[in-house]
């Protein structure tokens, strides 16, 4: 197992510039059938070192679409079937366990993730992502050679650097959906 100090070491020297560049998000086709059912944002996160786990709360799976760019490795978790899933680069499944619907995957590449699942989780370095629906983050980042721990945020919002005790990201915002009220009945 690598040590978080032996991965720092490895991370490229990059300017701060370069973690608050968003990753163009590369799209692939909603699965046919699958509907959306929460009210979606754009989110990117970046990073020269860390970890992050994207997942659902105990009602609603995650939804929408997960693009990354990364060195590392990622624990898809419950992908619900008619998802889709394109690899691309040199990233290979190392475990596919169907019992517990769990797959894990390592390289130097992309994912590209689109429909529902529990969660996904990274570690790794040079992590560009851009994710584009309903869910919840925690990012945990790690000092690289420029002592940048990486950047997220919300499309139209400034980028926030990460903590190395964890960030919280709630995609979308809370607070920014407006709830929808349908009254029925005629009223008094």
């Amino acid at each position: 197992m690598v040590s978080l100090g032996a991965l720092a070491a490895l991370a490229p020297a990059q300017q701060g510039s370069s973690l608050k560049t968003p990753l163009q998000i590369k799209y692939v086709a909603r699965p046919a059938g699958m509907k959306w059912s929460k009210d979606h944002a754009r989110a990117f996160f970046n990073t020269n070192i860390g970890s992050f786990k994207i997942m659902a709360n105990d009602e609603t799976p995650t939804e929408g679409t997960l693009d990354m760019v990364f060195h590392g490795t990622v624990l898809l978790s419950n992908l619900e079937p008619g998802s889709t899933l394109v690899l691309t680069g040199n990233v290979r499944k190392e475990i596919d366990d169907k019992e517990f619907k769990r797959q894990v995957f390592f390289g130097d590449g992309r994912i590209t993730i689109c429909g529902k699942f529990r969660s996904v989780q990274f570690f790794g370095k040079g992590l560009r992502a851009a994710f584009d629906g309903f869910g919840y983050a925690r990012l945990y980042g790690e000092f690289d050679r420029n002592l940048e721990t990486g950047f997220y945020w919300l499309e139209g919002t400034d980028p926030v650097a990460w903590s190395t005790g964890g960030s919280p990201l709630y995609i979308p915002a809370v607070g920014s959906v407006k709830p929808k009220v349908r009254i029925e009945g005629r009223g008094g």
